[in-house]
């Protein structure tokens, strides 16, 4: 498997490691779930005091099979950054 990355930083990443770790072919397969809770809308929160949002969680459960084995590095790139 092999990412297009709208980001620049981690294609730069992407590509500093392909050279260095050899590119396996793997199987994804998986599904995405969602749940909903209420936290407080701040850091300072403390409960019973202040307001309160909805948050939706968004999990991947799944799993990558392949002929070697698999190490993986997750990366989420947003607008404001890589995390």
């Amino acid at each position: 498997m092999h990412l297009r990355w709208k980001c620049a930083d981690v294609a730069e990443l992407d590509s500093s490691v392909a050279k260095v770790v050899p590119q396996v072919p793997v199987a994804l397969s998986g599904q995405w779930s969602s749940s909903k809770r209420r936290t407080g809308e701040s850091d300072q929160f403390k409960p019973g005091v202040g307001s309160f949002v909805e948050v939706v969680d968004w999990v991947w459960t799944g799993s990558l099979v392949g002929a070697a084995p698999i190490a993986a590095l997750a990366l989420l790139a947003t607008p404001t950054g890589v995390h």
